[in-house]
């Protein structure tokens, strides 16, 4: 269910040049995601900038209450949620939208397309797929600009 929440900051990795990958904790968005589903964040503590940014759910934890984003710094509301130190807190509106349909067939191949950071959801869903389906009916094709900006290829492989 769509709330309001104070989630911590627990990690900020830089998993490739310019692109982050944050761990939250957040029990309920962890346990309430769905692959396909956002969040909006508040990057600052002041009212500058004014309006949240969203970013899309990459990865749930929910045993552990944690979920995670994964993101390219490409301006000031990434610039200014990358210098939030771990054991800080934001304030995060969530989960928003509406999450991928994952099908009604068991025997149905599911082939899914990801290019550079739009690959981020896209890890939540093949998560999803294999433990509704089997990871034996998921393929993904993913790329980018360059091979090293290809991103999530380790997490897609393990599906």
């Amino acid at each position: 269910m769509k709330g309001i929440y104070d989630c911590r900051i627990i990690a900020q990795t830089e998993i490739a040049p310019g692109v982050v990958r944050t761990l939250l904790s957040g029990p309920e968005i962890a346990r309430e995601s769905a692959p396909g589903q956002f969040v909006n964040l508040r990057v600052a503590k002041t009212t500058d900038p004014l309006l949240r940014r969203p970013f899309s759910v990459h990865a749930v934890y929910p045993e552990e209450g944690i979920y995670s984003l994964l993101y390219a710094m490409v301006g000031r509301g990434t610039r200014l949620l990358n210098e939030i130190q771990p054991g800080e807190s934001v304030s995060v509106v969530g989960p928003l939208g509406k999450p991928f349909d994952l099908g009604d067939s068991p025997e149905a191949e599911h082939i899914v397309v990801a290019g550079g950071c739009g690959a981020a959801p896209l890890h939540f869903l093949c998560a999803a797929l294999c433990k509704k389906w089997s990871c034996n009916n998921v393929k993904v094709l993913a790329g980018a600009q360059s091979e090293s900006a290809v991103l999530c290829e380790a997490e897609f492989k393990s599906h």
